[in-house]
């Protein structure tokens, strides 16, 4: 079986060398299951009023992930503080 030329397109990504001014594909994410740890550490952190990106921080999850478990778990990071004019 011939081998594709480099300019031909592949599945999902366009293979082109990096040296013509073409792309490296980017790798795919993996999910991460939440864990039952997980969880009890993002309801305590959301009781201890500590902010949605915080927490993201905390457990190494990005801020988007954990506001949409906290949406699932009908928890709220919204208790926050706000300084009063």
């Amino acid at each position: 079986m011939a081998r594709p030329d480099r300019e031909q397109s592949c599945s999902r990504v366009m293979m082109r060398p990096f040296s013509e001014g073409g792309y490296m594909a980017k790798a795919r994410r993996k999910l991460v299951a939440w864990l039952k740890d997980d969880v009890k550490n993002l309801r305590s952190f959301a009781k201890s009023r500590l902010s949605g990106t915080q927490a993201a921080k905390k457990l190494k999850r990005t801020p988007g992930a954990v506001a949409q478990k906290a949406m699932k778990l009908k928890v709220s990071f919204r208790s926050v503080k706000r300084k009063q004019a």
